[in-house]
């Protein structure tokens, strides 16, 4: 999939490139924040990405004291936001809104050498563009990319990668969608051994218990673990 999305468009690429390399939420990295990016200037440095901002539409609800004779609380003239109060948000433009992360206080993600490189080359080519929200990852008129826009193109680097087939590339045709790379950053994270609370600190998760139902473990993993009992055991054939 990262062979595949590396010959894409450099916005393509490096969005792609930074879901399978960081794990963060669909809306999380649509309402990524040019400002809370912070590239390294020199080899002893390391990129890094606070996820302050999360992009979202949010609801709304009637306002009229008389009831206006629209079904929807968007369609009220009287119309006001559904949110909680001391709820931080931001209005982008029309239905899009920058609000706060589950985890609240955000947390500093370490970006690797390849996708730095990535997020550069998609900086070079947009530089100068639209951008009125300051985003790193926007349409070319400086819109906000709508989520059912990321998952379309989601499942197309998914058929160009071969994982999917023409048939499952519709909404709703494959289970593959964007989220479960959030899954294979956690499972390839633990693998490699990196402990479930730091993996969690990485992704944005509550608890070491939310990180264990993220984590797969494949057959080679399943077969070196009751390898391992075997030798603890010293069996024999």
């Amino acid at each position: 999939i990262l062979r595949t999305a590396s010959q894409y468009s450099p916005d393509l690429a490096s969005r792609f490139w930074f879901k399978l390399l960081t794990g963060q939420r669909q809306g999380e990295i649509l309402g990524a924040s040019l400002a809370d990016l912070t590239l390294r200037t020199s080899e002893n440095e390391i990129s890094l990405y606070t996820v302050a901002w999360k992009l979202e539409e949010l609801s709304w609800k009637h306002g009229c004291a008389e009831p206006c004779g629209n079904r929807f609380g968007r369609s009220c003239p009287h119309r006001e936001l559904s949110i909680p109060d001391a709820f931080e948000y931001r209005n982008l433009e029309g239905r899009y809104y920058l609000t706060r992360p589950k985890s609240q206080t955000g947390r500093t993600v370490p970006l690797i050498a390849p996708l730095d490189a990535h997020l550069r080359a998609h900086l070079k080519r947009s530089e100068g563009m639209v951008n009125p929200h300051g985003l790193i990852w926007h349409n070319d008129d400086g819109s906000p990319i709508d989520a059912k826009q990321d998952a379309a193109e989601w499942r197309q680097l998914l058929l160009d990668a071969g994982i999917i087939t023409e048939e499952e590339n519709k909404p709703g045709g494959t289970k593959l969608t964007g989220h479960v790379a959030r899954h294979t950053v956690v499972t390839l994270l633990s693998a490699l051994g990196v402990d479930a609370q730091l993996i969690g600190e990485i992704v944005g998760h509550s608890s070491v218990d939310v990180t264990a139902l993220y984590r797969h473990a494949n057959m080679a993993e399943k077969a070196r673990a009751m390898n391992l009992l075997g030798e603890a055991l010293q069996l024999e054939v």
